[in-house]
């Protein structure tokens, strides 16, 4: 299979190509376990956290929030904190095509 410079499919049978680094919700797990970051029991981050994973300010985050863009948030009813799911968090990197998380 050889990419077609045009679009992401082969060239010979136009079939999708997988990409070449995918972000997973493994990776953003790491991510967390390197970098010393707390998951809770559910496998959400904080605010802050999730700002830094996706090297966004915490303001920018809550400015997604209330114009309803960004990885979708949830409060936690004991705390009422805002959290983000690392799925959530994976298929936004995904989805806008951050290769630069490590």
């Amino acid at each position: 299979m050889t990419r077609d410079s045009t679009s992401d499919r082969c060239q010979c049978c136009h079939q999708p190509l997988p990409a070449t680094q995918p972000l997973t919700l493994d990776l953003v797990r790491q991510w967390c376990e390197r970098h010393g970051k707390y998951v809770t029991a559910d496998e959400a981050v904080f605010e802050d956290v999730a700002a830094e994973i996706m090297n966004r300010s915490a303001g920018t985050l809550s400015n997604w929030r209330a114009s309803g863009n960004g990885p979708r948030p949830y409060r936690h009813g004991a705390t009422g904190r805002v959290r983000y799911r690392l799925r959530d968090i994976a298929q936004w990197l995904d989805s806008n095509k951050v290769n630069d998380f490590q």
